[in-house]
């Protein structure tokens, strides 16, 4: 959910508009950020998002439900980070489950690699991939995830076409992201965009609209806008009822803009200017 608009090619800070950059400058500009902060990455998700990123991903390995079979069951998770996704696929499934973690970037990997070495973590592969170009073979995987990575992705037609590639006949696909919703653009800032320019969301009908170009036949699509809301209702009561401290290290990572980035999230998600969402979709027989 990280903002790389904040991170000039040094780090330095300097706000940059993504969508004056090419493809390749935009790869190499995120590709930089994840660098930077892979060591903190998950905690500066749980910051960002309140712990809501849990949540979220505890919703779609629930949808994708791996099967607990003895049958070989392969996922490709891409923009999959230090494999938080994965290892709840690992554990949701059944011995013959095993998952290919594909990313941009190489410090996210290792950061992953070695978490999964100290966790034994079996069943797990780690490939540094471009969303657009997966160096697999056609047909090679039953499932494939990317949740919360695809505003990332410079071409993201190209994205779905290699997820769609990558799949075999009759394959699952399980989409999460954060969209545009119907009632107007967040205020800004907010934890992944300091400004509407470097902010890449897209409406659920054009998330849709891209699966089905690439081939894909949509089988469910929801929002989890209640769920969200009630999620960050039980921790502003468990924080007001003194049982935990307010995040206040929240501001390590939006400094001076953390209480405004968090307020406008929150209301945009109470006025449905933004919406999480989550597709499920498969590649036809």
């Amino acid at each position: 959910m990280g903002d790389p608009s904040r991170h000039g090619p040094r780090g330095g800070g300097t706000a940059f508009n993504l969508s004056a950059l090419t493809g390749d400058e935009r790869r190499g500009l995120v590709e930089g950020v994840f660098a930077r902060v892979a060591e903190r990455y998950d905690l500066m998700n749980d910051l960002m998002s309140g712990g809501l990123h849990r949540l979220w991903k505890d919703d779609l390995i629930a949808w994708l439900a791996p099967p607990k079979s003895a049958k070989p069951y392969r996922l490709i998770d891409v923009a999959g980070g230090t494999g938080d996704v994965a290892e709840r696929f690992l554990e949701a499934g059944g011995a013959a489950c095993e998952a290919v973690i594909c990313d941009l970037s190489a410090e996210m990997l290792a950061v992953g690699q070695r978490r999964a070495k100290r966790k034994g973590l079996q069943r797990l592969r780690f490939v540094r991939a471009n969303a657009e170009a997966l160096p697999l073979k056609s047909g090679c995987a039953d499932a494939y995830t990317i949740a919360f990575g695809i505003r990332n992705v410079s071409d993201r037609g190209r994205a779905l076409a290699e997820a769609y590639r990558v799949l075999k006949p009759g394959g699952w696909l399980v989409l999460s992201e954060i969209a545009q919703g119907p009632n107007g653009a967040p205020d800004y800032p907010t934890p992944w965009a300091r400004t509407a320019a470097t902010s890449f969301l897209a409406t659920p009908e054009a998330t849709r609209r891209g699966l089905e170009a690439a081939g894909f036949a949509i089988v469910a699509a929801r929002t989890t806008t209640e769920a969200t809301l009630a999620y960050g209702a039980r921790s502003r009561a468990i924080v007001e009822r003194g049982e935990k401290p307010p995040q206040r290290s929240i501001g390590l990572i939006h400094g001076e803009v953390a209480a405004e980035a968090i307020a406008n999230t929150a209301s945009a998600l109470a006025d449905g200017r933004i919406v999480p969402i989550e597709i499920r979709c498969t590649k036809p027989r």
